[in-house]
């Protein structure tokens, strides 16, 4: 029987997301008060989770490129 290990240390370690349990979570509504961030560029990782396609259809491109690349907070205000 064979394993490997992974271990991660620091702060630029990733391990995933639970993508079964983000497919099921049911629709979000938020605050007015809520903000917005991709914390991606922030931590050195790419947009995973589908946020590269579903984000600019949402918001448009520029707005959602922009935030990708900035790590921009988006509240409801920047509506």
């Amino acid at each position: 029987m064979r394993a490997v290990l992974v271990r991660g240390e620091g702060r630029r370690f990733c391990a995933g997301g639970d993508v079964t349990a983000m497919a099921t979570a049911p629709v979000i509504v938020s605050a007015a008060s809520t903000k917005f961030l991709l914390a991606y560029a922030d931590v050195g990782l790419t947009p995973d989770c589908g946020v590269s396609y579903l984000l600019p259809r949402a918001i448009g491109q520029q707005r959602a490129l922009g935030l990708a690349l900035t790590g921009r907070t988006l509240t409801a205000e920047d509506g």
